[in-house]
């Protein structure tokens, strides 16, 4: 699927979420539950070297628009497990952090901030409050059960701007991808993601966007198609996954 305050989360509502999650599990598990905790990042691998995955964005007509790099690495504190991730865009300038944790059952969103500059170029940054945390579940069944994730965060640019986004994702069906020569069993979700805006002066809008995602075993994820406009698509793949040294060595060289 874009911290200095953090978005802590209610420690009652994550015990109620998690106990949903599993009574949820374990009443499905005679109607063909299936562990998809693989098609995960590989939180693993990502602890003991951490990578940049790379994204090119473009439209279905063909046309680039930008590249995106998110640096990922797992972080491990006695029984907890920290998923952490940091976005840059094509100019190398970090926009968005984010921190999940993981559960037996599933992956939690903890944190997420926005990062940029103000007029004087100063760095500010801003956290969404998560009203429902649930990011990845590690399970499925033949229900295709909805799984619901909403955060509200206000405009970095603009203090009288506010947006609440709401996804709304399930499980649609098996595939296979391409990636660096090698064909990877995948897992595709639909994903309605509702954008409503409210602003003091100009009013409100909400809009609704229809998403697909793709993820692949031991990689996580794969690709983003988004519904925008005229039946065009703007699409985000994954076009490779490099070291922290060649990250820094790109950046070294876009900023000669």
């Amino acid at each position: 699927m874009f911290p200095i305050q953090n978005a802590q989360l209610n420690k009652n509502y994550v015990k109620t979420l998690i106990f949903s999650l599993s009574i949820s599990i374990l009443s499905s598990c005679n109607d063909g539950t299936r562990d998809i905790h693989n098609f995960y990042f590989p939180l693993k691998k990502l602890k003991l070297e951490p990578k940049v995955y790379v994204y090119n964005y473009k439209t279905s007509k063909g046309e680039n628009v930008f590249k995106a790099y998110w640096y990922y690495q797992t972080i491990v504190q006695g029984d907890s497990i920290w998923f952490v991730g940091s976005l840059y865009d094509s100019n190398f300038t970090e926009q968005l952090m984010t921190r999940e944790k993981r559960f037996d059952n599933g992956m939690v969103l903890e944190e997420l901030k926005f990062l940029g500059t103000d007029s004087l170029h100063k760095s500010i940054s801003k956290a969404a409050t998560i009203t429902n945390p649930a990011s990845f579940p590690f399970a499925i069944s033949k229900n295709n059960g909805v799984f619901v994730s909403s955060m509200e965060y206000g405009d970095l640019s603009d203090s009288l701007k506010t947006t609440t986004l709401t996804r709304n994702r399930r499980y649609l069906k098996d595939t296979t991808i391409n990636f660096e020569g090698k064909k990877h069993d995948a897992l595709i979700f639909s994903m309605e993601e509702e954008q409503s805006e409210k602003h003091k002066k100009q009013g409100d809008w909400t809009h609704v966007y229809s998403i697909q995602e793709v993820y692949a075993e031991g990689i996580g994820l794969f690709e983003t198609r988004r519904d925008i406009v005229d039946g065009t698509q703007f699409i985000g793949t994954l076009e490779r996954i490099i070291s922290l040294e060649d990250f820094e060595k790109e950046f070294k060289l876009k900023n000669r």
